[in-house]
């Protein structure tokens, strides 16, 4: 065994649990003991504490309880995003509505319903763990650090995010913040006017376009319109299409939704499996801006040598489309379903998400069934999971809505 082996074995997880409640935090210790040989786990009693053992520790996960006294776990998290952004940020809670969602979904990597069990609280920690650990790639850092061209979250964007997560948000005070950029309402009227939504009736105002189709979903759409179209028109591109790209997204988002529909998941998972789906190929676009040069080496070897792309794009890059694309959206501080499901829609094994059915499901089975039917041929579906989840025997029938 090697030294670095060694030390990698001996490392612990470091994990901080946060509840003002004694007899929980008491029944986390005895619940948790047996992981003590995989974690060191540390407890505070108040925000307050926790902080004062952030100054001393680099913790690894927190876990923290939402409804508590002086600082609530939403300001504790909040501040531990900001101040140590590598820590992984877990949250407990009794109230797990639609409005609930919102407030936190950019604060906590994963929120969990009280009471969890020490199973629920083990696996969220390792699946999380585990995302982290394949994004933190020295290979996708160096190439990120690279990278003169980099997308930014829009402004509208931010603005929308905020008016959501506010108790009084209106229809009319999104539509308002739309309506002054005249080129992205033109793009949001024509989507929602498209096939794609399925809206009988013409759409001819933005308020109308959120109305029908939401808060969520048109701030997603605000969000993909800004990142595709600020490199529509980048002459470094060569043998590369934006607009097929965005023709792909949302084709893969549509199917992705319509599935998380069918199996009747929350709304959260259909939202997000849109976003997820819009999203999924995003790093393909970043490297091809960015290094347009062996991306056309990319797309050689993808003619010369039949290689699927991400596939070429590991012989070229070291990397690839999805761990770049995840990485972003880890850096943006997207929720983490849809940067997991940015990272393995290729492998959704490797999400770790036990039997649950999450956006990075819904994606794997819409990008395989968009490839048989473009290409004529299968793109490898990981028939174990799917088998798993009791889907395998429903691909077949979901094939038939493209």
């Amino acid at each position: 065994m090697t030294a670095d082996v060694a030390e990698e074995l001996c490392v612990k997880l470091k994990v901080l649990f946060v509840d003002d409640e004694p007899q929980i935090l008491q029944g986390l210790k005895r619940t948790l003991h047996p992981m003590r040989s995989q974690w060191e786990i540390a407890f505070a009693n108040s925000g307050k504490e926790a902080l004062e053992q952030f100054a001393n520790t680099s913790f690894d996960v927190i876990v923290s309880d939402i409804r508590m006294p002086e600082m609530d776990g939403t300001e504790l998290l909040k501040i531990v995003k900001e101040k140590y952004p590598q820590t992984i940020r877990l949250a407990l809670s009794g109230e797990m509505g639609k409005e609930f969602g919102y407030k936190v979904a950019r604060i906590v990597n994963q929120c969990l319903s009280k009471p969890a069990s020490a199973d629920q609280i083990k696996a969220a920690i390792n699946r999380a763990s585990g995302m982290k650990k394949a994004l933190q790639n020295d290979d996708i850092k160096e190439r990120v650090s690279q990278m003169e061209h980099l997308p930014s979250l829009p402004d509208m964007y931010n603005k929308i995010k905020q008016i959501i997560e506010s108790p009084s948000a209106s229809m009319s005070d999104v539509a308002d913040v739309i309506s002054k950029d005249m080129a992205m309402t033109a793009k949001i009227l024509q989507l929602a006017n498209s096939a794609f939504f399925g809206i009988a009736r013409k759409i001819t105002s933005i308020k109308h376009a959120v109305t029908m189709l939401g808060l969520e979903l048109i701030a997603d759409l605000v969000l993909t319109v800004h990142l595709f179209h600020s490199y529509e028109n980048n002459k470094a591109l060569k043998g590369f299409s934006v607009e097929q790209l965005w023709s792909h997204a949302l084709t893969v988002a549509g199917l992705a939704t319509q599935l998380a529909k069918e199996e009747r998941c929350p709304q959260e998972v259909i939202d997000e499996s849109f976003l997820t789906g819009m999203l999924h190929q995003l790093g393909k676009l970043v490297l091809a801006v960015n290094f347009p040069d062996e991306f056309s080496e990319v797309l050689q070897i993808m003619k010369a040598e039949k290689k699927l792309d991400w596939v070429a794009e590991r012989d070229v890059f070291s990397t690839s489309y999805p761990e770049v694309g995840a990485y972003l959206g880890g850096v943006w501080g997207f929720p983490a379903p849809v940067i997991e499901g940015m990272a393995f829609h290729l492998q959704p094994q490797m999400a770790q998400a036990g039997e649950e059915k999450v956006p990075v499901t819904f994606v794997h089975i819409a990008a395989g069934i968009i490839y048989k039917k473009k290409h004529g041929k299968d793109r490898l579906l990981d028939q174990d999971y799917l088998r798993k989840l009791n889907l395998m025997n429903k691909v077949l029938d979901w094939e038939k809505l493209v």
